[in-house]
C-alpha cells in the first residue's frame, strides 16, 4: 500500500495483488531503515534471520530475538503481474457475474521502468518491460484440468467461454506474466460461472485455382454457347461475344457463373 496524497490511498503498488481489509485494521509505515547483511543469495535458498526491534534509544540485542526462516524467490528479479485487471469491466472480480461473453483487461507493468516509484494498480500501461508475455489460462475447478491456455503480449483477451450447456462447469480464471521462463511472484485468478470452454475453430486456407479470361471475338471462337462446369464443383462461366458479364451465385454450395450482362 502506498500513500499518494494526505488521505488519499493507492493500492496495490509494485508486484502484489488487491487484498480486503477489515476496518479497524492498524497500517504500520516504515521509515528508511533497511539492513542487509551484504551477503546474495540463490533463488530457492533456505535463510534464517532474526527481526531486531530499534527504538529511538536502542536496538534488541540479537540473541534475544526469535529466528524466523525464508526462502528466496527471487522476488526483485520477476517480472510485474499487470496493473488494472478487469474481467468484463469489472476490477479484480474474485468472481464473475454470468454474462453473453468474458473479456479479460489489463495494464502493462515494467519493472525496470518502475523502480523509482510505487505505481498503483489504477493507473494506465506503463512498459510492458521488453520479453513479457501474459499467460492466460481456464482451468477445470473439480478436475484441476487446464483447458485452455494463451502466451501474448497483448492486453485484451477474449475468452473462449461460454455460461451454458450440459456439461457446465465452474471453472478458475487465471493470470500471469511470463519473461525468458520467470514468472511474476503473484497469481490473478477468478472463479467463473459455470460454463464450458469453447474450442476456436482453426482457420482455413483456400486457394482459387487461377481463370483464364475470354473476352470479345475470341470467345465466340471457343464456344458459342459459352463455358459450363458441373453445379457445385468449381468456378465456372457462360457469356457473350460483347464482352459484358456479370458474376451470381448459383446455389447453396456458392459456386460462381458468369452470365451475359
Amino acid at each position: 500500500m502506498c500513500l499518494l496524497a494526505p488521505y488519499q490511498w493507492g493500492a496495490p503498488c509494485a508486484d502484489t495483488l488487491p487484498a480486503e481489509h477489515p476496518a479497524g485494521t492498524p497500517i504500520r509505515f516504515y521509515r528508511d531503515a533497511i539492513e542487509s547483511d551484504g551477503q546474495e543469495y540463490l533463488g530457492g535458498e533456505s535463510v534464517d534471520v532474526r527481526l531486531l526491534t530499534r527504538t529511538g534509544t536502542e536496538t534488541l540485542a540479537a540473541n534475544l530475538a526469535p529466528v524466523g526462516n525464508i526462502t528466496m524467490a527471487q522476488r526483485q528479479y520477476r517480472p510485474y503481474l499487470p496493473g488494472n485487471i478487469r474481467v468484463n469491466g469489472v476490477p479484480y472480480p474474485a468472481e464473475v457475474a454470468p454474462a453473453a461473453g468474458y473479456t479479460l483487461t489489463f495494464a502493462h507493468r515494467d519493472r525496470v521502468l518502475q523502480a523509482d516509484r510505487l505505481i498503483d494498480c489504477t493507473e494506465a500501461s506503463i512498459g510492458p518491460e521488453p520479453g513479457s508475455k501474459y499467460s492466460v489460462a481456464l482451468v477445470r475447478q473439480d478436475t484441476s484440468e487446464t483447458v485452455w491456455t494463451q502466451v501474448s503480449d497483448g492486453n485484451t483477451v477474449k475468452l473462449p467461454y461460454h455460461s451454458d450447456g450440459v456439461d457446465a462447469a465452474v471453472h478458475i480464471l487465471t493470470l500471469s506474466t511470463n519473461r525468458s521462463g520467470t514468472e511474476s511472484l503473484y497469481r490473478y485468478q477468478a472463479t467463473l460461472p459455470a460454463g464450458r470452454y469453447i474450442p476456436v475453430p482453426p482457420p482455413v486456407s483456400v486457394t482459387i485455382p487461377a481463370l483464364e479470361i475470354i473476352t470479345g471475338s475470341d470467345w465466340q471462337a471457343r464456344n458459342a454457347s459459352g463455358y459450363h462446369h458441373r453445379r457445385g464443383t468449381g468456378v465456372y462461366c457462360i457469356g457473350r461475344g460483347g464482352g459484358s458479364y456479370r458474376w451470381r451465385s448459383t446455389g447453396v454450395r456458392r459456386a460462381w457463373t458468369v452470365h451475359p450482362g
